[in-house]
């Protein structure tokens, strides 16, 4: 009997899990990828170079391998060919074309959740610096952002109205649609929720409070996500309406959701929502503290269009395990090596970690998610001995530039907010 194949869109850090555990459980993996050299390659059977986003060379792909099933997670712009291929080819897909581009696209969401009643900053659409008119009377400061986009590429907090056009600027730069949103800052602090629908009902998974770095201009790049939250405490119920409603918004009956939100007092704000995993190494930390494996359940969704229900829900009184990922911050510079995070493993002090870069690398700093370095996964009994814990464990690591200099930094606290 032929194994199945499997269509993974992308082959790097996020998707190098699922793609090993499933050459493990027998099926033959499809990863495609524009790097050569993507980490998720190594494991597959047929690693192909074309880019995650092309919806016509996936679909030729998927068709010339005979693929049972395809699936992407950890990034937000290739659910777009993941249901496009999908609805192509007739295979199991947890997101319609129409639901992937709502909760791909900042303004489709923005228009979606206003529908269903979700709470979000309010916002203006802008195509062109030269039209910030629209604006009126917007209180200052503002995020500027692309319509289309991840990883805060293109994202800025203007303080004034001489800012402005330089931030919109940008953020068409990097908008595939040339479109940026403009949106109302709301003061606050981010948690992120992590759930998964089954039938229609969304069970949270993890809640953990969202600690960022923000160097002028640049803000919202994660530094940590500390589970369980505590800016999420005594707002379960609220939070549980909106993550309800942003499942019936996408149309989805199964699958996962990632979202961050915004917590002011007692209000709480949606910043966005993925119909996806997170990107944020959740798919370790969640069966850590919840015992609930995703990737198994992404594979079973992309091959048969069902995965086992998740017999969790996160409840804030019951929490006991406290763990964290923490994120690497890096200066400038040319990497000549790394070092520490073996060491670290080996005697306990976190659980799991990785360098994303590798001597020669040549390092630009922070400016956005793509700057972090690496990361790595603590637990702990409590959560002021975790992060102890992890300061002790970032403060033991190095990564050496060609100048030898220590290109890691903790960032100044008056920069991070959480």
């Amino acid at each position: 009997m032929t194994s199945p194949r499997l269509l993974v869109l992308g082959a790097g850090r996020h998707q190098a899990k699922l793609i090993a555990r499933a050459e493990e459980r027998g099926i033959a993996t499809v990863a495609v990828d524009y790097y050569p050299d993507a980490p998720g390659k190594r494991w597959s059977s047929i690693p192909e170079l074309a880019d995650a986003l092309d919806v016509t060379a996936n679909i030729e792909l998927a068709h010339r391998h005979r693929v049972s099933g395809v699936v992407t997670t950890g990034t937000d712009l290739a659910v777009v060919t993941m249901a496009e291929v999908a609805a192509a080819l007739g295979l199991p897909s947890y997101l319609s074309p129409v639901s992937a581009r709502t909760a791909t696209d900042k303004l489709e969401m923005a228009s979606a959740f206003a529908a269903d009643g979700i709470r979000r900053p309010r916002h203006w659409e802008l195509d062109d610096p030269a039209r910030l008119s629209v604006l009126g009377e917007a209180r200052y400061p503002l995020v500027v952002k692309p319509a289309d986009s991840q990883g805060q590429r293109g994202t800025s907090r203007v303080e004034t109205p001489d800012g402005i056009g330089i931030a919109v600027a940008e953020a068409l730069r990097w908008s595939r649609r040339q479109t940026a949103v403009v949106e109302e800052y709301v003061e606050g602090f981010e948690i992120t929720v992590n759930a998964w629908v089954s039938d229609g009902h969304p069970h949270l998974l993890a809640v953990t409070d969202r600690v960022t770095y923000n160097p002028p201009p640049s803000i919202g790049i994660a530094f940590q996500h500390i589970f369980p939250s505590i800016r999420a405490n005594g707002l379960l119920v609220e939070i549980t309406r909106q993550v309800e409603g942003i499942a019936g918004a996408y149309r989805m009956e199964q699958g996962p959701l990632y979202i961050q939100m915004l917590v002011e007092g007692d209000d709480v704000w949606v910043v966005e929502a993925g119909g996806r995993v997170g990107g944020g190494h959740e798919a370790s930390l969640i069966p850590m503290v919840t015992g609930v494996d995703l990737t198994d359940r992404m594979i079973d969704l992309a091959l048969t269009g069902r995965a086992d229900p998740v017999g969790y829900d996160y409840q804030e009184e019951a929490e006991s395990e406290h763990a964290l990922v923490n994120f690497l911050l890096a200066g400038s510079g040319t990497v000549v090596s790394s070092s520490g995070l073996e060491q670290a493993i080996a005697d306990g002090s976190i659980v799991e970690g990785a360098f994303y870069v590798n001597p020669g690398h040549v390092h630009e700093g922070v400016v956005n998610s793509l700057g972090r370095v690496g990361y790595f996964i603590a637990r702990d009994t409590t959560r002021s001995a975790l992060l102890e814990r992890s300061r002790d464990a970032y403060l033991g690591l190095s990564l050496l530039s060609d100048r030898g200099d220590e290109m890691l930094f903790w960032p100044d606290p008056e920069l991070v907010n959480g």
